[in-house]
């Protein structure tokens, strides 16, 4: 029995001396350190890590940077280099025309001069021709500028009222009569040249007043010759008193004496009042003729005038637009009327 007890208590004393947990706390402690190490390395190594990282996308960056930095430029600049370019070409060219136009002409005028030298020289035999046959023009019994009785020029002259413009016909034409080919339509009469429809007027409507026929011999038994011939004389007096194209004279007399507006009788309830209305351009033409015709006539009933120095004293009178002449009172009194009657 002793002997066990002390075995007993030489296990229970040596046990201590060597405990089996004792290693496992010395690596616990050791691996903490280590994590701990490796930690603090990864913390230290990230910010490296993230620096070189940034290094490297600035390094490739910068390259992509300065290449569109350079792109940029080059295409800002390329215009201005093309200009340059052309400007300088151009600039070339035109310091190189002259010469190339003088050393153009130098030949030119060198073959020139040597042409009739080898011509001379050498002459050549040319074969006889046929004889061409050309047919005789007969000849035109008009002038290539037709003038009003071989004299007067209808054309340029400005018609300043642009409502009579159409109705105002300065055709070119020799002798102002045409046979009547313009009555056969309705309003063809504007077709007729100017002077012409003047001569008719003075033919048919100087003998009436109103409706009844006063004078019908002389000059109002219709035969053109007369007042053709006195037309003509008179213009050779307006030629000479005013010193312009008579023609002008009578286009600006027919213009002036033209009333705008005139009275027609309106019917209310069996009561007749007068009524303003507006005139249209070919009847306006159509009554300053009437009025120049009539003051023309006018002119030469017991007086000792002739007719022609008549129709210049009345064509005159309505060209400087005089209140006393016939025509330019009848117009004036007509549209006197009108504006009362509104």
């Amino acid at each position: 029995m002793p002997a066990k007890k002390k075995e007993i208590e030489a296990a229970t004393e040596e046990a201590p001396a060597a405990p089996i947990k004792a290693p496992k706390k010395t690596a616990t402690k050791t691996t903490k350190a280590a994590a701990e190490k490796n930690t603090k390395a990864k913390k230290t190594e990230e910010p490296k890590a993230v620096e070189e990282k940034v290094e490297k996308k600035t390094k490739a960056e910068e390259p992509k940077v300065a290449e569109e930095k350079v792109e940029k430029k080059t295409k800002a600049e390329e215009p201005k280099v093309v200009e340059e370019k052309v400007e300088k070409k151009t600039k070339a060219k035109k310091a190189e025309e002259p010469e190339v136009v003088e050393e153009k002409a130098g030949p030119k005028e060198e073959k020139k001069k040597a042409e009739p030298v080898e011509k001379a020289a050498v002459p050549r035999m040319e074969e006889p021709s046929a004889p061409k046959l050309v047919e005789p023009q007969p000849a035109s019994p008009f002038p290539s500028d037709i003038k009003l009785y071989g004299r007067w020029d209808s054309a340029g002259i400005l018609i300043e009222d642009p409502g009579l413009r159409p109705y105002i016909n300065l055709t070119p034409i020799l002798i102002p009569k045409s046979g009547g080919r313009h009555t056969r339509k309705q309003f063809w009469k504007s077709k007729q040249h100017i002077v012409e429809r003047f001569i008719n007027k003075l033919m048919g409507v100087t003998g009436h007043e109103g409706k009844h026929h006063k004078f019908s011999s002389g000059i109002n038994a219709g035969k053109a010759a007369i007042v053709v011939n006195a037309m003509e004389d008179a213009f050779l007096i307006i030629e000479k008193k005013t010193k312009k194209n008579p023609i002008e004279v009578l286009v600006q007399a027919v213009i002036h004496a033209a009333p705008k507006c005139e009275i027609t009788a309106v019917v209310f309830g069996g009561v007749r009042r007068p009524q303003p209305v507006d005139v249209s351009p070919q009847r306006r033409v159509d009554i300053s003729l009437r009025f120049l015709s009539h003051g023309s006539f006018n002119n030469t009933i017991r007086k000792k005038r002739s007719f022609a120095s008549a129709i210049a004293n009345e064509l005159i009178a309505a060209y400087n637009n005089d209140i006393k002449c016939y025509s330019i009172n009848k117009k004036e009194n007509i549209e006197r009327q009108a504006s009362a009657s509104h």
